[in-house]
This record gives C-alpha cells, sequence and structure tokens, in this order.
C-alpha cells in the first residue's frame, strides 16, 4: 500500500508560485526604474497643473475681493457726491465767500476720518475753478504731486474707470468722478492693498498687479515685462528678473489691469521631488508588501515517509501506518490514501 500527500502536490506548486512572484517583483521594479528615468516631465507636468489649478483658485478669491474693495470705494464717492452737506455747498460756494472754509475743513476731516473704513490711501476732491485741492489722508502722499496728477487726469479726459498712476516712485490706481465743478476720487496704493488683503508674498510666491502691457507693477523704476505672446494665456512659464516662474493672470473687473500670482520654479521642482519621493516610497511599500505575501505561511512540503514500509494482514485485520512529513510545520498536512491494487485494497 502506498501513501501519498496532496500536501506535497502543493508544495511544489508554493515553490512554483514564489518563482512567479519574484519574477512578478523583478519586472515591477524594472518598470519603476524606467518610469523614474522617464517620468521627470510627467511628474513635473502633474506637479505645475496641480499648482496652477490651486493658484488660479486663490487669484479668482483675491480678485473678487479685491473689485470688491474698489466697489465699496466707488459707492462711498457715490455717496458723498449726493449726501454729504459739505460737498454740496461747495459746489454752488466760490472761494471769495466768507463761509467758504468752514465745509472745506469739514470735507477734508470726513474724508481723513472715512480712510479707516476702506483701503485706499487717500481721498480727495478738486474744485478746478478755485484750483482747491481738498486731500484726506493719514499717510505722507505728496499733496503737490497729487494735485497735479488729478489736473492732468482731467485734462486727458480719460477718467471712465480705475486708473495705473505713478505716485511718488510707486504705483497706484486712482479713481476720478466729476460731479458739476467738482472732481472727487480716491487714490489706492496698490503694495499696500495687496498686503491688505492678506498676500504678503514670500521670495518663492508673490501677487502684484501687471499692466496690459504685461508689466509688473512694483517699483516705478523697474523695467519687468511678461512675455506677451503668452500673456492671454491661462499660465505660462516666464523668467521674472531672471528667475524662472509660473505666472497666472485673471483680469480685473474695475480696470486695464490683471491681478497676477508669480511662483518660483524652484518650489514646483520641490513638489515634484515630493511626489516622486511619494511614488518610491509606494513602491518599496508595494515590494515589500508582496514580499511579505510570498513568504508567508508554513514551509513547503518536502517529503513523506510511512512506517513500516511493509505490513502482512490477515482479513478483517487492522494495522496503524504512522507517517512522518519533512518538515513537521509544513502548511497542508492532510493525506490522500491510495492502493495500487484495488482487489486487494482501496
Amino acid at each position: 500500500m502506498k501513501a501519498r500527500s496532496i500536501a506535497a502536490l502543493e508544495g511544489k506548486l508554493r515553490i512554483s508560485l514564489r518563482k512567479s512572484i519574484g519574477i512578478v517583483l523583478f519586472l515591477m521594479l524594472v518598470s519603476l526604474s524606467c518610469i523614474f528615468v522617464v517620468s521627470d516631465a510627467i511628474v513635473l507636468q502633474f506637479a505645475r497643473e496641480r499648482i496652477y489649478q490651486d493658484t488660479q483658485d486663490t487669484v479668482v478669491l483675491y480678485q473678487k475681493q479685491m473689485d470688491n474693495d474698489l466697489d465699496r470705494i466707488d459707492n462711498y464717492l457715490y455717496t458723498v457726491m449726493s449726501q454729504n452737506s459739505s460737498f454740496i455747498r461747495l459746489s454752488y460756494m466760490k472761494g471769495t465767500d466768507q463761509a467758504w472754509y468752514s465745509p472745506v475743513s469739514i470735507l477734508g476731516r470726513e474724508l481723513t476720518n472715512s480712510i479707516y473704513n476702506y483701503k485706499a490711501e487717500a481721498f480727495y476732491d478738486y474744485i478746478p475753478a478755485e484750483d482747491t485741492l481738498i486731500l484726506g489722508t493719514n499717510s505722507t502722499i505728496p499733496f503737490g504731486e497729487v494735485k497735479q496728477i488729478v489736473k492732468d487726469t482731467i485734462r486727458a479726459s480719460e477718467h471712465s474707470s480705475w486708473m495705473l498712476v505713478e505716485v511718488n516712485e510707486e504705483w497706484y490706481l486712482m479713481r476720478l468722478l466729476q460731479c458739476d465743478n467738482q472732481y472727487l476720487g480716491a487714490f489706492v496704493r496698490i503694495r499696500t492693498w495687496i498686503e491688505e488683503n492678506g498676500e504678503k508674498g514670500s521670495e518663492s510666491h508673490y501677487f502684484c498687479l501687471t499692466g496690459e502691457d504685461g508689466r509688473i507693477l512694483g517699483d516705478v523704476n523697474s523695467e519687468i515685462y511678461l512675455d506677451e505672446n503668452q500673456f492671454d494665456a491661462p499660465y505660462s512659464v516666464e523668467y521674472v528678473e531672471e528667475m524662472k516662474c509660473l505666472v497666472v493672470r485673471r483680469k480685473m473687473e474695475k480696470g486695464p489691469f490683471y491681478l497676477t500670482s508669480i511662483t518660483s520654479y524652484a518650489s514646483i521642482e520641490q513638489v515634484t521631488r515630493t511626489l516622486k519621493l511619494a511614488l518610491a516610497a509606494a513602491a518599496v511599500l508595494l515590494l515589500a508588501g508582496c514580499g511579505a505575501a510570498s513568504d508567508s505561511g508554513a514551509s513547503p512540503l518536502e517529503s513523506i515517509a510511512a512506517y513500516p514500509e511493509t505490513i502482512n494482514l490477515t482479513e478483517g485485520g487492522a494495522e496503524t501506518i504512522q507517517v512522518v512529513l519533512t518538515p513537521s510545520d509544513a502548511e497542508k498536512q492532510d493525506l490522500l490514501w491510495a492502493s495500487s491494487n484495488r482487489e486487494v485494497a482501496v
């Protein structure tokens, strides 16, 4: 009588399976190596698209907030024109009137006090007939320069919306509204305005305004221009002061300028390196998991021995056969008994 074990067959299958897993792991390792060699452009493109989307969402948020700031200033100016008693009195008074200086003084204080409620650097009222500028501000914006800019803008007759002007080597947004013989308006310092909206910026990322020609409205003396060929694209890769950058723009509703986000390409490359490290860690974990799965469980069956090897039985007799499995901790130890002579034993 011979004894055969299902475990022996499964042991052979296990050895074959381990070889197959080893081959699969090797192929996976080779494939991942190839991916890491050729994936720089793919990962960089993914990182750039992700940063663009996040930046675009932020730009949209700030653009709406900043347009709302300008809306509030516009509404305040229209309120002054229609409801402020001092402004209304000045519309029909002359500088020679004895009571002239009273509404001038009151309106100046009221314009100055309103600065704290709006993101403006100055409010003003200019009366051409008297060549008088009433300036309300809490900053050091130069009175004489502001007056000249207002007079030049009136002569240009182009003041239907917010305009970009240079004051004391700084960029400002200027508003000019006409009401009979007076011109009421405001100045918004761009640098302060952007910082007050919560974006102070850093070396790797900052917000700014750009003109229709693509010029970055920072220091007046700077000569920084974006690539006009890419200016209408949702984003572009450009060099700003010899630094490679990702530039995202959004048109402002209140004037001929764009809110622009500039991100250093070095920070994008850092994101790319982080993504590649994450992919490498995932690959290591995957390989480790597959290796652990292949090594898990008991050892495969190596041999089977039966004692005694020969037994003489009479009809109706019984005898015990001892089976020894090597190793003893083989995973499958179920035995299937069979006879080479079914006429003698089954």
